[in-house]
């Protein structure tokens, strides 16, 4: 989808049975809030999705974001 307009993408995502998102190793705040972030708007369209990261989270996030619907190492 190279030089694809929002809409197009918009229209990918509606598409897609479902949409995994896959979360760089170098896990920073950006990131983290990115991918759920992410996430809740494709709950928002009901597509279903899912998070994962190949690492456990450091507790450094704890507190900030909830890890629940993120599966990592430990998960995958």
């Amino acid at each position: 989808m190279q030089n694809s307009t929002p809409q197009q993408i918009l229209e990918k995502i509606k598409s897609s049975r479902n949409i995994l998102i896959n979360m760089d190793t170098r896990t920073d705040f950006d990131a983290l809030a990115s991918a759920i972030v992410f996430g809740n708007f494709l709950k928002s369209l009901n597509k279903p999705y899912k998070i994962i990261h190949a690492k456990k989270i450091k507790n450094t996030f704890n507190g900030y974001f909830d890890f629940d619907e993120i599966q990592t190492e430990k998960d995958i």
